[in-house]
């Protein structure tokens, strides 16, 4: 590229180095270096880049060639590349046992828990060890614990763990920060998730299946714990959300009313796909109030929508 001199060029100005040139009279050029782009790949810094430059233009309706034959010789040192190198930090360094400590709770996480639970317990006991009422060490526990597959055989260790988790969460300041039923925090999602949890496996031990291995053995105390954290769940969200809706329904069953539960039901029931709670629910409830031909029809639905669930073998 070149330039008329070299503000121009410095300052992205198009100057003009074209026109006649009168015998007698200069011009002054400025040569501008080629980007680093433009240099060859293959040429290395220190390398000279040679060619020719001609400071004429060739015209036919004149004599002579108009320009010097050949050019001027004109040469470029390929210069070094300046590496940029990230200044060092200078924020302090982070505390080892802090770093310590997220490392082993990933860790935590990816043990499987069922084939490993002993690998599981270990590391989750020496992370409680260090630091009491660890967080995310108790609910990963009980997130574990709480498997769909595998809940119903360890309710009570289910129960013991949502304690865990509840007792890490100051209600009364996040009730004074957010309300009981208004905003969102992580801890609030902690302490509903939790609630809602615990008061699930309180409502398994009441199944006749689970009853038979694991008799309840003090029914009074039982029935409080439940109502008592179902009390505490309505503080802070409304029960009869979609979320919820399930234990609610149990709610109302063990209070006598499976009319109330069968309403509930039905707001959510017409979901696509099919649920098969909310479809075995409702089979449970027409039982309950009585209504065999409701009960026979949602017992066939049942069988038909999820066979998988009832295969014979």
């Amino acid at each position: 590229k070149i330039g008329a001199n070299r503000g121009a060029v410095s300052l992205g100005l198009r100057s003009s180095t074209s026109g006649p040139l009168p015998p007698g009279q200069s011009r002054s050029l400025y040569l501008v270096a080629p980007r680093p782009s433009q240099v060859p790949s293959s040429a290395a810094a220190g390398d000279t880049l040679v060619g020719s430059i001609h400071y004429g233009r060739s015209n036919p309706a004149r004599h002579g060639a108009g320009r010097r034959p050949g050019g001027f010789r004109l040469s470029l040192v390929v210069p070094a590349t300046t590496v940029k190198t990230k200044p060092l930090s200078s924020s302090p360094a982070g505390d080892l046992a802090s770093e310590e400590r997220k490392f082993l709770i990933d860790r935590l996480k990816r043990i499987p828990f069922e084939t490993r639970r002993k690998e599981f317990d270990a590391l989750a006991n020496k992370l409680l060890a260090t630091t009491p009422n660890l967080r995310p060490v108790l609910v990963t526990r009980l997130e574990r614990l709480d498997h769909v597959d595998h809940r119903k055989k360890r309710l009570g260790d289910v129960v013991a763990a949502a304690d865990a988790v509840i007792a890490t969460v100051d209600t009364d300041k996040l009730a004074a920060t957010l309300g009981r039923r208004g905003g969102r925090s992580a801890d609030k999602g902690v302490l509903v998730d939790a609630l809602y949890r615990k008061g699930r496996a309180l409502a398994y031990m009441e199944l006749p299946e689970v009853i038979a291995a694991h008799p309840i053995a003090d029914k009074a105390a039982h029935a409080k714990a439940f109502d008592s954290n179902f009390k505490e769940l309505g503080r802070w969200v409304d029960t009869t959300e979609n979320t919820y809706v399930l234990l609610h329904i149990r709610h109302e069953r063990r209070r006598g009313r499976p009319a109330m539960a069968l309403k509930w039901l039905t707001k959510y029931y017409p979901g696509t796909p099919a649920n098969f709670w909310y479809v075995k629910k409702r089979r449970d409830l027409y039982e309950k109030l009585g209504w065999s031909h409701c009960h026979e029809y949602e017992r066939r639905w049942l069988l038909v929508r999820f066979p998988k669930v009832y295969e014979a073998f």
